[in-house]
């Protein structure tokens, strides 16, 4: 399948220091910005009383974009790419955006969490999160030698309270994906 490449497409930067949002034209086919198609919105400058609508919707085109995984994918896949989504801003990261691809680590300890955890209920073991990740951060800042939340979730993986949970869990995520054809190509060359 041959996938068309657009000519142009519309980039977008958020600056925190100038408290601004820049978006231009890029042109994709010679790789480089487009003169005079550019804006720049300070937000500063924006109506207070409109920051809680700003937030949610925000958050809501970034869960509902999350599930535009193509005309090829189910219903189901697309709406378990939203609850990764939500589960991932939920779950006390400190970071809009999500590294790597996949189910995050984040959102993985939140779900293992819930499941072992049934009687806590998601604010819960949201709060929970959110404090020990908190609790960790401070604790690196005044000492480098304290690990940092991403061993902390990592080693919280691997325990033996959740270990099972979570091969479960991830077990459940790679459901359908067929990866013999990827490990033939690699083999073959």
């Amino acid at each position: 399948m041959t996938s068309k490449k657009r000519l142009v497409s519309i980039r977008s930067e958020i600056n925190l220091n100038s408290n601004t949002i820049k978006f231009w034209a890029w042109d994709n086919v010679n790789e480089k910005v487009l003169n005079g198609l550019s804006i720049t919105t300070d937000v500063g400058k924006v109506n207070p009383a409109m920051h809680p609508y700003a937030i949610l919707d925000g958050i809501k085109d970034s869960i509902r974009d999350a599930g535009a995984l193509g005309a090829g994918a189910t219903l189901k896949a697309k709406f378990d790419a939203m609850r990764e989504r939500s589960d991932y801003l939920t779950s006390g990261a400190s970071e809009w955006a999500q590294r790597g691809k996949g189910i995050s680590e984040g959102s993985l300890l939140f779900r293992a969490l819930s499941a072992v955890y049934p009687t806590k209920t998601p604010q819960e073991i949201r709060d929970y999160i959110q404090k020990r990740k908190s609790e960790t951060d401070k604790a690196h800042e005044l000492d480098n030698e304290k690990p940092v939340w991403n061993t902390v979730v990592a080693a919280m993986l691997r325990s033996e309270k959740l270990r099972s949970k979570v091969e479960e869990l991830r077990a459940a995520d790679a459901k359908g994906a067929d990866v013999e054809d990827l490990f033939e190509e690699l083999e073959d060359n």
